[in-house]
C-alpha cells in the first residue's frame, strides 16, 4: 500500500547551470519540448497535485498551475546538495506530514507517468532504479587495496538509481537521495542526462535529428 495521498507534492529541480550540457534543463529538444517541461507534463498527469519547480532562472515563467520557487544563490551552485533544494521547498511550502512527495528530477526527460504511478503504490521512501547485468554484480571498491569477490552465483545484485523518481514523505527530514534505506521500484535503463552523447541518445528516441 502507497502514500498517495489526496494532493501529492511533486518537486521539479531546474537549475540554469550545467556543465556538460549547457542550459540542458532549459534547452529546446529537436520536438520543441523542454527537459523541465516534460517533467511538468508528467507532474500534470497525478492531478490532483501540487507542483513546485526550484529553479534559479528568474526570467523563466512557470505555466498554469505550477508554483515557480526561486533559489538562492547559495542554491544555485554546482556544490549545492539536493536534500538542500528539496529542505527549501518543503520548509516554503509546508503540509501533512505523510504527504507524497515526489522528486522528478528534469534529465531524465523519457520517464513515463506509468513509472511514477508505481512508485507512489510502494512505500516511502523508494527510488527507480535499473539492474546491472550479472556479470558486474561481483564489482568491488577500488582503493589501496582490493579485495578478490566471491562467485558470481553468490554475488548481490547491483543496480543503478535512474534518477526517473524518488518518492518519501515529508516525516523524512530533509531526504539525502543517498541514504541506505531507498526501497528499489526496478525499471528499465534510463537515460539521464550528464553528456552530450546522453542528449544525442534523447534526441535519437524521440524520433527526430538532433540538435
Amino acid at each position: 500500500m502507497g502514500i498517495m495521498s489526496a494532493r501529492p507534492l511533486v518537486i521539479i529541480p531546474a537549475r540554469a547551470g550545467s556543465r556538460g550540457i549547457p542550459n540542458k534543463n532549459f534547452r529546446r529538444l529537436p520536438d520543441g519540448s523542454t527537459c523541465v517541461g516534460r517533467a511538468i507534463a508528467i507532474a500534470r498527469q497525478l492531478q490532483p497535485a501540487q507542483i513546485i519547480v526550484s529553479t534559479d532562472k528568474a526570467h523563466w515563467r512557470a505555466p498554469e498551475g505550477v508554483i515557480k520557487r526561486l533559489r538562492n544563490a547559495t542554491l544555485a551552485t554546482d556544490e549545492a546538495r539536493m536534500a538542500e533544494v528539496v529542505a527549501d521547498v518543503l520548509h516554503a511550502y509546508p503540509g501533512p506530514a505523510d504527504q507524497a512527495v515526489v522528486l522528478l528530477q528534469p534529465t531524465v526527460p523519457l520517464r513515463t507517468v506509468a513509472v511514477v504511478r508505481r512508485c507512489l503504490r510502494h512505500v516511502p521512501p523508494c527510488a527507480t532504479m535499473s539492474l546491472l547485468p550479472a556479470k558486474y554484480w561481483r564489482a568491488v571498491r577500488v582503493d589501496c587495496w582490493a579485495t578478490l569477490p566471491g562467485r558470481r552465483q553468490d554475488s548481490a545484485r547491483m543496480g543503478l538509481f535512474t534518477g526517473d523518481a524518488y518518492v518519501f514523505d515529508r516525516r523524512l527530514s530533509c531526504p539525502e537521495l543517498c541514504a541506505d534505506a531507498w526501497r528499489p521500484v526496478l525499471v528499465p535503463e534510463s537515460i539521464n542526462l550528464d553528456t552530450t552523447q546522453d542528449w544525442v541518445r534523447v534526441c535519437q528516441a524521440l524520433g527526430k535529428p538532433t540538435r
